[in-house]
């Protein structure tokens, strides 16, 4: 049984008093553990067991910079998913608070069987299908807001300035490297990175709610907004490729821009230290780039090294 320190336990306390203040004083509210970012996870149940409630928790925070960053992503969600209205690939907002404090956001739990969603053909294409549709579904002209380290360039440009310095060698060989540098280098992003299409923004296993007979369901819309579809795919690939699912290839072929691009994203992240309130999220990137490495290759015909 994992011990929690004494400012842990104030915390969490403090944050299921405001909870119980927005979704209701009765509830049982039970801080959960997992994810990737800094806000507070919770599950809040009826006292009859009839409501169960997946719960978002953001407050200030003075040690990071800046101190509002979590209140104010959960804040955007929340605009966000107000925006859309009923969609049915959204869950069902229940009760939602935006504070300059803290925020909460509290939506129906979701009961899906498939803790570990098993990337056959399939079940991607159901997900392509709900991607597909967003096309349709413009909430403003806001465009999509990136994870907080994403470049608005030719990221190659990042990986070829920091592999002076560091070693590549756990993902590729310096030789292999300098056979793409040319192409890669020549990448003009410009149309990829012009918003077009309403995204999600943030596309991963840990998001997506799938099973047999049941809706596919998007989760964590804090970087939804106006990006390209086809683009907001592709950083999803990786991750399929990662948890046994097809080759990127098999799904987007003939796109060397795209593999180029998620893969020179990927790069750069991996090569940067930790992020000290979010310790998972490098190691994520990480692997992700070591399955999106062959998908270059591939696309560029030249051989991994």
């Amino acid at each position: 049984m994992t011990t929690l320190e004494p400012e842990i336990i104030e915390k969490n306390e403090l944050a299921i008093k405001r909870i119980q203040e927005i979704v209701g004083a009765d509830y049982a509210v039970k801080p959960l553990d997992g994810g990737f970012s800094g806000a507070g996870k919770f599950t809040a149940e009826s006292p009859s067991g009839s409501e169960k409630l997946f719960v978002k928790y953001s407050e200030v925070d003075n040690s990071l910079a800046p101190p509002r960053k979590y209140v104010d992503w959960l804040n955007q969600e929340i605009d966000v998913m107000a925006s859309m209205g009923e969609q049915p690939f959204v869950p069902s907002v229940i009760k939602a608070y935006k504070g300059d404090e803290y925020s909460v956001l509290a939506i129906n739990q979701l009961e899906w069987p498939n803790k570990q969603i098993t990337w056959t053909m399939e079940n991607v294409q159901k997900v392509l299908k709900v991607v597909r549709q967003l096309k349709d579904v413009r909430t403003s002209d806001k465009p999509a807001i990136p994870p907080p380290d994403a470049g608005e360039q030719n990221p190659w440009k990042d990986v070829f300035e920091q592999i002076k310095s560091s070693d590549p060698s756990p993902y590729a060989s310096r030789a292999w490297l300098e056979q793409i540098k040319t192409r890669v280098l020549a990448l003009d992003p410009t149309e990829l990175l012009t918003p077009k299409d309403f995204v999600h923004g943030d596309l991963r296993s840990d998001n997506i709610r799938l099973g047999d007979g049941l809706p596919t369901v998007l989760v964590d819309w804090t970087f939804a907004g106006m990006g390209n579809h086809d683009l907001d795919i592709a950083y999803w690939l990786p991750s399929v490729k990662m948890e046994g699912g097809p080759e990127p290839w098999e799904i987007m072929p003939n796109r060397p821009d795209l593999a180029m691009m998620v893969v020179g994203y990927f790069f750069a992240r991996a090569m940067l230290p930790e992020i000290p309130d979010a310790p998972m999220v490098r190691t994520i990137q990480r692997k992700q780039l070591i399955a999106a490495l062959p998908w270059l290759a591939h696309e560029l015909n030249v051989p991994l090294q």
